[in-house]
């Protein structure tokens, strides 16, 4: 199952579909949306588009119809922008509104609570051999190869170049086995716990890669890092061709 969350970018639809045709061209994928009802544009830590990264006049419905023309779209939930004021409730309004935190991670609270809408669109998570956080701004390159790890209490995650760490989830992308993607997906719930959690790996507390980190750790859930960067991110200041170059064809 592939759970795509948070909010819609602008784009190329085509070379977003192409690089999930070729993540998927060996195994059969469902998918799922959960998604603001308003399109953005990554803010890539910029403080002024974090603050207010909407576009307007951009047809949604029109874009996903593109961008994943011949995948199976088992559900998707449109959460309107009001909603959130109803879920941060005011102890996580209170460590949004700090600014002791760093300005980049005043978001993690809404991917975290997307991530957890996008899971609980599944009925039965143990029909699906793997559980797989995805984004709408990931362009995939290669096609997806598991881990071979035997056990099935693992979280298996993109981990390289100059973001490596070894004591955080990049949370871009990663996935696990149906058995324990409950205690992961859901790390909402235990948002302003974690952030107050006495842990240092020198990330910001409400970063959301230290969250899912504890999220696994605290659950006894060994963390693995890919040989393969299945995908990478797409921002405004990478050419298209960068992500030709890329993919896997």
């Amino acid at each position: 199952a592939l759970l795509f969350s948070g909010q819609i970018r602008d784009i190329n639809p085509r070379l977003f579909n192409e690089g999930l045709r070729i993540f998927t061209k060996y195994h059969s994928a469902d998918i799922y949306l959960s998604y603001w009802d308003k399109a953005g544009k990554s803010g890539n830590h910029s403080r002024k588009i974090l603050e207010n990264n909407s576009i307007k006049k951009f047809d949604i419905q029109k874009y996903l119809k593109i961008a994943f023309k011949g995948f199976d779209i088992k559900k998707e939930k449109i959460v309107p922008i009001k909603d959130w004021e109803y879920a941060e409730i005011p102890e996580i309004k209170e460590i949004n509104s700090d600014k002791n935190f760093h300005f980049t991670t005043v978001n993690s609270a809404k991917q975290l609570f997307q991530i957890y809408n996008s899971y609980l669109l599944l009925d039965n998570p143990n029909e699906y051999d793997f559980i797989v956080r995805c984004r709408f701004d990931n362009i995939f390159v290669f096609t997806f190869s598991p881990e071979s790890n035997s056990s099935e209490n693992y979280l298996a995650n993109i981990n390289f170049g100059n973001a490596f760490r070894d004591d955080r989830v990049y949370d871009i992308f990663f996935y696990t086995k149906s058995s324990i993607s409950h205690q992961i997906f859901t790390s909402w719930l235990k948002f302003a716990e974690y952030v107050r959690y006495p842990f240092d790996n020198f990330l910001d507390p409400r970063d959301a890669g230290r969250i899912l980190y504890l999220a696994a750790v605290l659950n006894n859930i060994k963390i693995i890092f890919f040989d393969i960067r299945y995908c990478d991110v797409f921002r405004r200041q990478r050419k298209f061709g960068y992500f030709i170059d890329l993919i896997k064809w």
